[in-house]
């Protein structure tokens, strides 16, 4: 029930009213006996609209208190539900912190544990490329050699072949030189004119 018909005030000018209605009825339904009716009619009328008044001016002034209270009241409650909300978000932020740290705090073992597995796995990956560059260079020189050895060998035969024919040329020429000679100690030089020239083989 609203406060403004808790107050015994109210109750009593709303009991007072009902007795003046029914005050009105009884004189209304009762028959005129001289112009003393009249008198008490208005008389009863006017006190009815007094208080007819007084009441309006009464139920206004409790329904203003009343809105005055309810309004107080709704600030109130507004107030503390804000209160509230800002404390269940201040809750909530912190939670929310203590969650975000402690997922960076996950995420940055997970990173130094990549980090790690990639420097191990790094590792792995330049010492299998220095012992296959170590194999490969091996080989190279393996083949180089080979290749060395048998131009050096094919280069060395050529030599000494040329180095044969530039001796038999010259056993030859020393030959030829010795039978010259050997004409003109003895002054024949017609079959020497008869021969052709030597053969270059």
């Amino acid at each position: 029930m609203p406060a403004a018909f808790e107050s015994p005030l109210v109750w009593g000018l709303l009991i007072l009213l009902f007795l003046n209605v029914l005050v009105l009825l009884w004189l209304a339904l009762r028959r005129p006996q001289g112009p003393d009716v009249a008198a008490l009619l208005a008389q009863a009328e006017g006190r009815q609209q007094r208080d007819a008044e007084r009441l309006e001016r009464e139920l206004r002034e409790a329904v203003l208190a009343t809105a005055r209270d309810l309004r107080a009241e709704v600030g109130q409650q507004l107030a503390l539900t804000q209160q509230t909300l800002l404390q269940q978000s201040d809750v909530v932020g912190r939670q929310q912190v203590g969650q975000l740290e402690r997922l960076a705090e996950v995420l940055e073992r997970q990173l130094a544990d990549l980090r790690e597995r990639m420097a191990s796995s790094l590792t792995q990956m330049q010492e299998g490329n220095e012992r296959k560059l170590e194999a490969m260079r091996a080989t190279v020189d393996e083949k180089l050699h080979a290749t060395l050895e048998q131009r050096l060998g094919e280069s060395f035969k050529q030599v000494a072949d040329r180095l044969e024919q530039v001796h038999q040329g010259l056993g030859e020429m020393q030959g030829l030189a010795r039978e010259v000679g050997s004409f003109g100690r003895q002054g024949h030089r017609g079959p020497l004119a008869c021969r052709g020239p030597p053969d270059p083989r």
